[in-house]
Formats: C-alpha cells, structure tokens, sequence
C-alpha cells in the first residue's frame, strides 16, 4: 500500500507527459499548416504573376518600398525605374524644371527594354503617370499590371517634404498631379491605399493576382499565365 501513492505519481507523470507532447504535436501541426498555407499562396501569386507587375503612382506614394516587398515575396527581379532616369532628367528634376513628354521616352524605353529582356517577372517601380506612358511600357510586353498607389495630395507633400535622400523636390509634387490620369478599364490594374502598412498593402496585390484566372498565350515572344477582369478596391 506505500508504493501506491508513488505508483499513481508515476501514473499521473506519465498522463501529464503524454498531454503536452499531444499539445506539442498540435502545435507543430499548426505552425506546418501556417507554412504550407504561406507556401501555397506563394505559389498561387507566382503562378499568376503577369510578365511585370508595375508600381505606379507620382513621387512620395510608396512605390519603391512596396515594389521591393512584392519582388522579396515572390522571388523576382526588381527594376528601381529612378535608375533609368538619363542623367540630364535628373538633373533637370532637382533645378525644379518638370519633364517634358520628350524627357519621359528614353525613360520609358529603358524599363520597357529591361522588361522585355528579363527571363522571368518582373517588378518595377515606375510613376507610368499618363495611359501614355503606360502603353509606351506595354508596347515591351503587352502583360503588365500596374499597381497603382494612391495617396491624398496632402500626405504626397508631407511624406516629399520629409525626405531629403531625393532628386526630386516638394515643388514638382503639383505638376505630377496634374499629370498623373489614373488608370481605368480596359487597363489591368488595381487600385492600392496607399495610407496602408505595407504589408497590407503587399496583401491586396497579391490577392489580385490570386484570384486572377490563367491564360495560356504569347506576349513580347514568350510564355506567359495571365488574365484579370477583377479590379478589388481598398477604401
């Protein structure tokens, strides 16, 4: 009869053991369930993903930063459309001087050229301001969605007059705005808030591009899965 006590001590361990390896077990189940559902979305957005998605929007949007998250999510490319700016824009921007529809072509040439020469998607960061300009980059490959990043004028001017690591000064901001027509149908686009968190924002574009259905064609010579009726909105 004394060893019951210890003989029930043991029991009871051994009860408790089991539970928290169960608990463990289901913990671990989770997190593989969590991995394959990021995995699987991955591969969805991936799978969808057009010959370019471009980050649109005037300076101060955000397009650089959420061009980035998109590239380091889905594993592409990422083309910074700043770097394609001939020197002479560049210094024409920080005189204050806007840039003429002239100025824009080599611009534009450059990305689309950089687009069109790229073996997998790509992602870029790119004003694309006028349907003009946009269809200038489609002309490189006809599989684009312009992701377009829209934020109040006083938020622009607030975040430009913040920075101090740009070319582009605070009293360009007005013209951009005057020059930028936003994207509509038939256009592939959707439509980002621009006051979001980035990941959030991150969300809607990939959410955009899974709930796309694909569509076996040619565009700019190659392969490519892509179609999008859908435009979701973040109000």
């Amino acid at each position: 009869m004394a060893d019951r006590p210890q003989a029930n001590r043991r029991t009871c361990g051994a009860s408790f053991q089991r539970r928290l390896l169960k608990i463990a077990l289901t913990g671990a189940a989770v997190a593989v369930v969590a991995v394959v559902l990021t995995s699987t979305r991955r591969h969805r957005a991936r799978r969808n993903c057009p010959e370019a998605v471009v980050v649109m929007g005037p300076s101060g949007c955000g397009k650089s930063t959420l061009a980035r998250a998109l590239a380091a999510y889905g594993g592409w490319p990422m083309l910074e459309g700043d770097d394609h700016h001939p020197p002479r824009n560049k210094a024409k921007l920080a005189r204050g001087v806007p840039l003429t529809e002239q100025d824009r072509v080599p611009f534009l040439d450059s990305i689309g050229r950089s687009i069109r020469a790229s073996a997998r998607p790509v992602v870029v960061s790119c004003s694309a301001l006028r349907r003009a300009h946009r269809e200038q980059l489609r002309r490189y490959a006809r599989d684009i969605l312009f992701a377009w990043v829209d934020v109040p004028a006083d938020e622009l001017d607030r975040r430009i007059r913040r920075r101090s690591d740009h070319f582009m000064p605070p009293s360009l901001l007005g013209d951009q705005l005057e020059t930028l027509e936003p994207p509509a149908r038939p256009e592939r686009f959707v439509r980002i808030d621009g006051r979001l968190s980035t990941a959030d924002q991150l969300r809607v574009v990939l959410s955009h591009l899974e709930s796309c259905p694909r569509r076996r064609g040619r565009a700019a010579g190659r392969s490519v899965s892509w179609n999008c009726r859908q435009q979701p909105v973040i109000r």
